[in-house]
């Protein structure tokens, strides 16, 4: 997968937003392959990163995301917490 690759690359050149908006994007491309549960996992690890670089908007949209994966797994709840996290 060429985001595995591009996050590795990012990663190494610790360009941590880079790293952290390829995460997302395999969460993406999991998400869109019903791999529902890794792309949650794939999400998280995109907001603690966001998180730990003080990026607001990348945490908003991951947690969109995440919240939109929730629902897509029929998780209301976890969806509902995720995006009440966006406040």
């Amino acid at each position: 997968m060429f985001h595995t690759a591009a996050r590795t690359l990012f990663r190494v050149a610790a360009d941590h937003h880079g790293e952290a908006t390829e995460e997302s994007n395999i969460g993406d491309a999991l998400r869109q392959t019903g791999r529902v549960d890794e792309a949650m996992g794939a999400y998280g690890r995109s907001l603690e990163l966001f998180r730990e670089h003080e990026d607001w908007y990348g945490q908003g949209v991951t947690l969109d995301k995440l919240a939109d994966v929730h629902v897509a797994a029929h998780r209301p709840a976890e969806a509902r917490a995720a995006a009440e996290s966006l406040k």
